[in-house]
């Protein structure tokens, strides 16, 4: 088999053109209905070169036969091309025209409208890469922090949420006015007064002087 040979569809109309095949012909060529012949080899009257070529022909083709290499295989050359034949998407046999039994049996199949599968753009390695670094320019990503293969928008937010906080940390510390808003934190602790009947238990008077003077400010 070699690169570059036809597909079945196209060589099998190129067959149906030579009129080099008895029985090979179209029956409706606007419509794409065609018939191939199809005699059994144990019919009476069964030949090699006139009910086999097309087949043996097809295997040729596709370097499954090599003439003076491979001994002939009618059956096989046929089983294979009737396989390749019913595998094709825009080729539909029509069983209710078709003889499949007796001397003059052949089978009648329909070349549906041919379609183009789009192929995918292969992708340059270097255009891959532009892409990337275009895409990577075009981001948000800060600035001081160093692009990683490993880079994941959480990481963005959890630096931006940290700068916040801190910020706000700062300006709590240092601000004043901030610790008026009944909603926000205040850093500066306040000084924890004692109520007076705690405080006056904790004068000592275990001397005279350290007691606190009487109401005329003289010490008993």
């Amino acid at each position: 088999m070699y690169q570059g040979r036809l597909r079945l569809r196209p060589w099998l109309e190129e067959q149906i053109r030579s009129d080099k095949y008895p029985g090979l012909e179209w029956v409706d060529e606007k419509s794409g209905m065609f018939q191939i012949p199809w005699k059994h080899a144990a019919r009476q009257g069964w030949n090699i070169e006139k009910d086999a070529s097309l087949f043996r022909n097809w295997a040729m083709h596709t370097g499954k036969y090599k003439p003076g290499i491979d001994n002939p295989d009618p059956k096989t050359w046929k089983a294979n091309f009737r396989c390749a034949l019913n595998s094709l998407p825009d080729v539909k046999e029509l069983h209710n025209k078709s003889i499949k039994k007796g001397n003059n049996a052949f089978r009648v199949y329909l070349m549906l409208p041919s379609f183009k599968i789009p192929k995918k753009r292969k992708v340059v390695k270097e255009e891959m890469y532009s892409d990337v670094q275009t895409a990577q320019d075009c981001s948000s990503y800060p600035s001081d922090i160093p692009r990683t293969d490993s880079y994941h928008p959480l990481e963005e937010f959890n630096v931006a949420f940290s700068k916040y906080m801190d910020a706000a940390n700062m300006q709590s510390r240092y601000n004043p006015a901030a610790c008026h808003n009944i909603n926000s934190y205040c850093p500066i602790q306040t000084m924890k007064t004692q109520s007076p009947a705690n405080q006056s238990l904790s004068y000592s008077f275990t001397d005279k002087d350290s007691r606190p003077p009487d109401k005329y400010g003289s010490m008993e």
